[in-house]
């Protein structure tokens, strides 16, 4: 539309409310097109840089549509660097390098000024759609980061015979669910959900990223005790090697292990006839007040809590270059 010359604006205003998908692999299913769809549309588009559908469209616009259609295919890199965290840490090779104890320091303090500067920008950038609602999607990008990757490298790169494929548009609504996980009444056993989420859904990768990352950090953070002596050499061998701020693979172990948790202990949704309120004369539903809101958990306080917490950790850190490293 702004490619043909007409003005769009955006209305910060809730309208209708839709149904979600019902089950892990819908949700898988849903989002893995919608990720196919927005490359395939920046292609037809040829990303938004220069063409006769889009001369209309001002710089400022085909820039923010580029990125956003570039960006789209950034969970191939993020999955790709994730490898090199685990064997980074089995290895018991340094995150950081730096030749003088000078670079060392500002190296912190950098890392320190990111972090602020991050989490000052999240609560901006997180105000239109709520604290909590952002840094939800935040981890969501994370642990959806293999599917993502998986089906775009299937749908663009790979060839049919090396496992190429295409995916087919189905409504949310026709999604139907095998395990009824959250049906407290109906859902299958706690097996059979581990069987088809880790195996069937391959969330097996985030078990394994999770475990390698634990196990090289355990290992890591023991050798600086064994091999270091002195209570600076040991600090810096720790911030080093694996507790370098504002600890990475916390956010990381801890997203990737959501797959794995929902598995355990999926959420019981109610029905959704309890959600609505429905007019006795018209039979017209609306979704009641309390259900428009977004919840506020036990895990996202734990979530919260573990910002918080290496927040303050890296803030300490920074404080440790002036008196102690």
């Amino acid at each position: 539309m702004i490619g043909k010359g007409w003005t769009t604006a955006y209305v910060h205003e809730p309208l209708q409310f839709g149904t979600v998908p019902e089950d892990f692999l819908s949700h898988l299913k849903q989002r893995t097109r919608w990720a196919i769809g927005t490359v395939e549309n920046a292609v037809a588009m040829r990303f938004y840089l220069w063409g006769e559908k889009i001369k209309h469209m001002s710089t400022r616009a085909r820039l923010t549509s580029s990125l956003i259609a570039f960006l789209s295919l950034y969970p191939i890199l993020f999955t790709i660097a994730l490898f090199s965290i685990p064997v980074i840490l089995a290895l018991g090779r340094p995150l950081v390098i730096f030749t003088n104890d000078d670079q060392f320091r500002w190296l912190i303090r950098a890392c320190f000024a990111s972090v602020a500067s991050r989490r000052i920008m999240e609560f901006i950038l997180f105000i239109p759609s709520g604290y909590h609602t952002g840094q939800r999607y935040t981890r969501y990008h994370i642990w959806m980061a293999p599917y993502l990757a998986l089906c775009l490298i299937r749908a663009f790169f790979l060839p049919k015979w090396l496992g190429g494929t295409t995916a087919a548009f189905k409504p949310t609504g026709s999604l139907g669910s095998a395990l009824n996980e959250r049906d407290a009444a109906t859902r299958r056993g706690l097996f059979r959900r581990l069987w088809a989420i880790l195996l069937q859904c391959m969330a097996i990768f985030h078990l394994l990223f999770v475990y390698f990352t634990v196990a090289g950090t355990v290992v890591v953070t023991y050798k600086a005790f064994i091999v270091e002596r002195g209570v600076s050499d040991i600090l810096r061998h720790l911030v080093t090697h694996a507790w370098w701020p504002p600890l990475t693979f916390v956010f990381l172990c801890n997203s990737f292990w959501i797959p794995i948790a929902y598995a355990i202990n999926p959420p019981t949704v109610p029905d959704r006839e309890e959600l609505l309120n429905r007019d006795p004369n018209t039979g017209i539903t609306h979704p009641r007040e309390v259900t428009k809101k977004t919840a506020f958990g036990a895990q996202a306080a734990w979530l919260e809590f573990e910002y918080t917490l290496t927040t303050i950790y890296s803030a300490l850190v920074f404080a440790a270059t002036f008196f102690l490293f």
